[in-house]
């Protein structure tokens, strides 16, 4: 309410009060949307550079502005209309960083970069001290910025200021099992796309921990009859939400003081198509709360195979 407030202030005394509603809290990683269709990105822009290692002058072109904080994130001013997720820090700005840059080649052969962002909740803490602050389920928010190669430029392609949250208390970078993981995965034999992994988290009797993966390159695969014209889910890959499931949860049950533990393991399967089918084989034990003893346990298998026409990858029948 306090910064709500102070932003209504500062927007009146700018004459500039838009009337925006206040900014919404930070939703959990695993709260994440589907995006099955076309996602929202941020408005376009026009933006290359020769070495994607300068951060700063990165950061400066992505965001326009020059202002920068001892932590070498960036400092600029969000509409809330259009970036709701991203936390307003202490002076009523928000600040963002280049977390990593991950290289890779697309299915066509070219070179391009995921360049991933973090945006941190900076507060005064109980000391006066500007710290990262955030609830047990507010992790930080994380955007992407998509480049390809050319003729010596890195040109950006596509760019999602906030993505997914990843982490609690306001990290993921973190030595705990509750922080998490940003690395590229094949998900067909030329066909790559970036996975979040959310590290085991949780309360009240149930913990899970989640992989999601999300599309970077700039076109998903598409068969020889479907045209990228006619059928956008298929042809528009850069962040949509591709596949997600759980590779740890558990939960348990008072009633009876036993808990069951299910660990899932995702393996990717070679087709004629190009692109990898997934299969999750999952193992689930139950066992007392209170001993090691095992109650029971069992196997399931479940197979997952790429949609265009969804866009994302849906379950089989097949074993």
């Amino acid at each position: 309410m306090r910064k709500s407030f102070q932003l209504f202030v500062l927007a009146c005394f700018l004459v500039n009060c838009t009337g925006e509603p206040s900014r919404k809290a930070p939703i959990p990683a695993k709260q994440a949307q589907q995006h099955s269709e076309r996602p929202k990105e941020d408005p376009e822009i026009v933006y290359e550079t020769q070495d994607l290692q300068s951060t700063k002058k990165v950061l400066s072109g992505l965001f326009n502005s020059a202002e920068f904080d001892t932590h070498g994130s960036v400092i600029w001013e969000a509409n809330e209309k259009k970036h709701p997720e991203i936390p307003v820090c202490y002076d009523l700005k928000c600040h963002t960083e280049v977390d990593t840059i991950l290289y890779f080649v697309d299915s066509e052969g070219q070179s391009c970069a995921a360049v991933v962002l973090a945006s941190y909740n900076y507060e005064y803490d109980d000391n006066g001290k500007i710290a990262v602050v955030g609830a047990h389920s507010e992790g930080t928010s994380l955007g992407l910025a998509l480049f390809a190669k050319n003729a010596g430029l890195w040109k950006l392609y596509a760019l999602k200021k906030h993505l997914t949250w990843l982490g609690e208390w306001g990290i993921y970078k973190s030595a705990e099992e509750n922080g998490g993981v940003v690395s590229l995965k094949k998900l067909g034999q030329h066909w790559t796309a970036i996975c979040f992994k959310q590290g085991i988290i949780g309360n009240t009797g149930e913990f899970w921990g989640t992989d999601t993966f999300f599309g970077i390159e700039r076109r998903a695969p598409v068969s020889q009859k479907t045209s990228s014209k006619t059928n956008n889910k298929s042809g528009y890959c850069p962040f949509i939400q591709l596949f997600q499931y759980h590779y740890h949860h558990n939960y348990y049950f008072p009633d009876s003081e036993n808990q069951n533990s299910v660990t899932t393991t995702m393996k990717t399967v070679e087709t004629n198509s190009g692109v990898f089918d997934l299969r999750l084989e999952s193992k689930t034990v139950n066992t007392s709360v209170y001993s090691d003893k095992i109650n029971s346990s069992g196997k399931t298998v479940a197979h997952y195979t790429w949609s265009e026409k969804s866009g994302q990858f849906v379950v089989t029948k097949k074993p």
